[in-house]
């Protein structure tokens, strides 16, 4: 999720099961009140450590990992199932 160019957040399959669990009503929530805000990231010149990429999934017990630039603009985005 994108605000001014700049990450501030990712949406997933688990914030869509954490939302419904909670009674939120989906037809009025917006994306910012059901999204993860804490994007766990990655820089693109850190791509080289796979067991860093893969402590980085494990230890935040994420699926999904943000690949972003020097200038923390997303540039990509590694799933376990993509390495």
């Amino acid at each position: 999720v994108f605000e001014q160019r700049q990450l501030v957040g990712i949406f997933t399959e688990q914030d869509l099961v954490g939302a419904i669990a909670s009674g939120v009503n989906l037809d009025i929530a917006t994306l910012s009140e059901v999204m993860t805000e804490q994007v766990i990231s990655i820089k693109e010149s850190e791509l080289d450590n796979l067991f860093h990429i893969l402590r980085l999934l494990c230890h935040h017990k994420i699926r999904y990992l943000s690949i972003v630039d020097e200038q923390e603009q997303l540039v990509g985005v590694i799933t376990l199932e993509s390495i």
